[in-house]
C-alpha cells in the first residue's frame, strides 16, 4: 500500500453529493460518491513502456470500522505523453506492407470524428445540476468532445472524411503546429476538382501522409461497377498518386467484405470501418487480396464510450495479428488515459511489429490464433483465444451421438441485424430452408486435393427434410454446395425475395455489396451456388450417418476457405462432430464439443512451445506486471479468459458469450 485516501460515504454525505453533481455527469446518481485522487507521487512510465503495475483498492468501512468489502480496479500507470513527430519528407509502402514515413515504420493511431465524453473532473467543478429542474439530454450530448487535443490523447494523427470539398491548407497547418499527421486528406472525386497548387501542396506538405478521392462510407460501390468504370477509377488514382507522390486511400462502410475490395486492389492503402462486436475479419476478407504487396490495411474503428475497453484492447491485438497495421477511432472511447495506453503498448511493441527477421517456430497447445516476431536476441509472441462466427437456427441438444454432443436444428430462419431493425416488423418466412454455419475461422486457409468435409446427421422420422445441402465458403463465396436429394436452385436465383434471403443469411456483411435496398441485382447472382454436387438421396431418417464430401468435388481446394454450413429444406435434423480432414487423416475442428474453439478445461494450462527455449529462462507478460518461467522449450499460461461480451455482440449476433483472452510474451534468448 502506497498511499490511503479516506472518502466519507455515509448516507448523509451521499445526501449531500446530490446537491453538487457536476454538470457534464451523465451517470446514476444513487449511492454516488465524486473525489479526486492526487497520484502524482507514482513514477511516470515513458511512454513506449506502459507497464500497468499499480492498482486501486477500494474497500467500504462501517461505522464500527470494520472493512465490508473490497474491489481492486483494472492495473494502471502514469504515462508519459509522446514526443513531437518529424516532418513528413518520404512517404512509401515497402514489398512488405510496411508504411514508411521518412523511411521508418509507422502506424497510424488516430481519430476521424468526435465522441461523448464522460465527465473527468473536478469533483468540485463550482457548476453542478438542479436535480429538482433537470433538464433532458440527448444522444448526441456534448458529441465531439476532445479527441483532436494531442495534448490529452496523444493521437499522432487525423483521418479527414469525405466532405465533397478540399480542406483548406490553413487547416491542415493548425493541425500540423498541434504537432498531428493529416492521415489521409480527401479531395472531391474527378480529377478536374484538383487544383494544381493544392496538388503542390499535398506533395511536399510536412503533415500529409496519404490521400484520398473516396469512397469513405460506400456500400455496394466496387462490386457493381462495369470494367469501364473500374479502369476509369484506377486511372483517377493513378493520377492523384502521381500530382501528390502520396499513397491513395480508400474507406468503406463498417459492411465492407472481400467481395467489395477485391475489385479495387489498385488502392494502396485500405481503411474500412469496423464495429465493436467481434474483431475485424481482416485475415479472410482483405490481408488475402493485399499480402505480399505494396499495400497496406488500416482500420476505422466506430468505439463507444460504453464497451469495456479491455474488449477494445483484445481487439486491436487480434486485428494487428491478422495483419491490420492503424487505427483511427470513429466516436471513440470516453477516458483519454485507455487510448493514450493503448497506443503506448503499440509504441512498445512497434520495433517487432515490423521485424523481418526469421523468428523460431512456435506451436501452441490447444490451438490459438498467434503472430511471433524476433527482434535481435529478443522474440515477442502474441497470442488470444479467438473463434469464428456462427449464423443459422441450431441449438444444443441432449440427443446421442456417435461422435461428440449433438446440435439440433428445426425451424425457419430470417436474419436479424441493426440494418433492419432486428426484423422488428415480423414478415413472414421467404423460405422453409433451415440453415446452420460458421464463417470467419480464425485458421482460414487453403487445403490441398484429397481433403473432405465429414459430419454426422441424423433426420427426424416424423419431420423428414427434403433435402440437404452442405456448403464451404471459398474465396469469400458460398457457391461450392453438395447436396442429398434434390435442390432447386434455379427457384431461389429467380425469386427477389429468396435470393435476398440467402445473401443476407450466409453474408454476414452482405449489405456491402448489395446496398441498403432489397433488390438483389444481376452481378449479386454470381453470389449464389449456381448448381450442386449431387451426392445421392437423402440419408434414411431415425439412425445417425456419417457424411463426407470431398472438397475436390465441390471445386474447393487451393482457395482460402473460412466457412462451413448446411441447409436443409423444412423437417428436423440433429448433428455432431463437424471436421475438415486433410489426405493424411489431420483434423481441423469445425463444429465439435465446443464448436471451434478448445475445451475450457485445457485453456489453464496452455502450452507455447518455442523452438530453442532454454529452461529457466524468463518470459515478460507485458502490460500484465508479471513473469514465468520457461521448462526446456516451452512455457505454459491460463488462457481462461474473461467474457467481454456481456454488453452487445453476443451470441449470433457478434461475437458469442464465451470468455476471450490475449496474452503477449517477451524473452532474450
Amino acid at each position: 500500500v502506497l498511499k490511503t485516501f479516506t472518502v466519507p460515504a455515509t448516507p448523509l454525505a451521499i445526501q449531500q453529493q446530490r446537491t453538487k453533481i457536476p454538470v457534464g455527469m451523465l451517470d446514476d446518481f444513487r449511492n454516488l460518491v465524486v473525489t479526486d485522487l492526487d497520484v502524482s507521487f507514482l513514477p511516470l512510465q515513458p511512454f513506449n513502456d506502459p507497464e500497468r503495475n499499480f492498482v486501486l483498492r477500494v474497500s467500504t468501512v462501517d461505522t464500527a470500522g470494520k472493512s465490508a468489502w473490497s474491489v481492486l480496479s483494472p492495473p494502471f500507470c502514469r504515462l508519459a505523453h509522446e514526443g513531437p513527430p518529424p516532418p513528413i519528407t518520404s512517404v512509401r509502402i515497402n514489398e512488405h506492407g510496411d508504411f514508411l514515413l521518412n523511411d521508418k515504420p509507422w502506424m497510424p493511431w488516430g481519430v476521424t470524428y468526435g465522441h461523448n465524453p464522460v465527465y473527468d473532473g473536478p469533483a468540485d467543478s463550482g457548476k453542478f445540476y438542479d436535480l429538482a429542474n433537470l433538464q433532458p439530454w440527448g444522444l448526441y450530448d456534448r458529441h465531439g468532445g476532445s479527441l483532436g487535443v494531442r495534448a490529452l490523447w496523444d493521437a499522432n494523427c487525423a483521418r479527414f472524411v469525405e466532405t465533397g470539398r478540399i480542406t483548406p491548407q490553413t487547416q491542415l497547418e493548425t493541425m500540423w503546429k498541434s504537432g498531428q499527421y493529416a492521415s489521409t486528406v480527401f479531395l472531391p472525386a474527378g480529377v478536374k476538382a484538383w487544383p494544381e497548387a493544392y496538388l503542390n501542396f499535398l506533395r511536399t506538405a510536412p503533415m500529409v501522409a496519404s490521400v484520398s478521392r473516396g469512397p469513405e462510407e460506400a456500400f455496394s460501390y466496387f462490386a457493381p461497377m462495369t470494367t469501364k468504370q473500374l479502369d476509369d477509377l484506377k486511372t483517377e488514382v493513378e493520377q492523384l498518386r502521381a500530382a501528390t507522390g502520396k499513397p491513395v486511400m480508400t474507406g468503406h462502410g463498417g459492411y465492407w467484405n472481400r467481395l467489395e475490395f477485391e475489385r479495387a486492389t489498385f488502392f494502396d492503402i485500405f481503411d474500412p470501418e469496423t464495429e465493436p462486436w467481434y474483431p475485424a475479419p481482416v485475415h479472410t476478407d482483405l490481408q488475402p487480396l493485399i499480402a505480399g504487396q505494396k499495400k497496406v490495411a488500416w482500420l476505422r474503428p466506430q468505439m463507444y464510450e460504453s464497451v469495456p475497453f479491455e474488449r477494445w484492447r483484445y481487439h486491436v491485438f487480434v486485428e494487428l495479428m491478422r495483419g491490420t497495421r492503424g487505427w483511427q477511432l470513429a466516436h471513440g472511447p470516453a477516458d483519454p488515459s485507455t487510448f493514450r495506453g493503448l497506443h503506448g503498448e503499440l509504441a512498445r511493441l512497434q520495433p517487432a511489429i515490423f521485424s523481418h527477421e526469421v523468428p523460431p517456430t512456435v506451436t501452441i497447445t490447444p490451438a490459438l490464433e498467434h503472430m511471433v516476431r524476433k527482434v535481435a536476441d529478443k522474440t515477442v509472441i502474441i497470442a488470444a483465444t479467438t473463434r469464428g462466427l456462427t449464423f443459422g437456427n441450431w441449438r444444443a441438444s441432449a440427443e446421442t451421438s456417435p461422435s461428440g454432443p449433438a446440435r439440433v436444428t428445426v425451424d425457419p430462419h430470417i436474419f436479424r441485424d441493426e440494418s433492419d431493425g432486428y426484423h422488428a416488423t415480423g414478415e413472414p418466412d421467404s423460405l422453409s430452408w433451415v440453415p446452420h454455419g460458421i464463417a470467419y475461422l480464425p485458421d482460414a486457409k487453403k487445403w490441398p486435393a484429397g481433403s473432405k468435409l465429414v459430419t454426422w446427421v441424423k433426420l427426424d422420422r416424423a419431420a423428414t427434410p427434403k433435402n440437404l445441402i452442405a456448403l464451404v465458403k471459398a474465396d469469400g463465396r458460398w457457391t461450392h454446395a453438395a447436396a442429398w436429394g434434390a435442390v432447386d436452385l434455379d427457384g431461389l436465383r429467380a425469386n427477389n425475395e429468396r435470393a435476398f434471403w440467402f445473401l443476407r443469411t450466409f453474408y454476414r456483411h452482405a449489405r456491402g455489396f448489395l446496398g441498403w435496398g432489397n433488390k438483389v441485382e444481376p452481378f449479386a447472382l454470381a453470389y449464389l451456388p449456381s448448381a450442386t454436387t449431387a451426392m445421392g438421396a437423402v440419408p434414411g431418417a431415425g439412425e445417425w450417418v456419417k457424411l463426407e464430401v470431398p472438397l475436390d468435388r465441390i471445386s474447393a481446394t487451393d482457395k482460402l476457405l473460412d466457412g462451413v454450413a448446411f441447409v436443409h429444406d423444412g423437417g428436423r435434423a440433429w448433428w455432431a462432430r463437424t471436421v475438415l480432414v486433410t489426405p493424411d487423416g489431420k483434423e481441423t475442428v469445425i463444429f465439435g464439443e465446443h464448436e471451434d474453439r478448445p475445451a475450457p478445461e485445457l485453456l489453464p494450462q496452455t502450452k507455447i512451445s518455442v523452438a530453442g527455449l532454454k529452461k529457466g529462462t524468463t518470459v515478460h507478460v507485458l502490460f500484465e506486471d508479471r513473469t514465468l518461467t520457461a521448462a526446456d522449450g516451452f512455457f505454459t499460461d491460463d488462457f481462461s479468459g474473461v467474457d467481454l461480451y456481456q454488453r452487445y455482440g453476443g451470441e449470433r449476433l457478434g461475437y458469442g458469450n464465451a470468455p476471450v483472452a490475449l496474452h503477449i510474451y517477451e524473452f532474450t534468448r
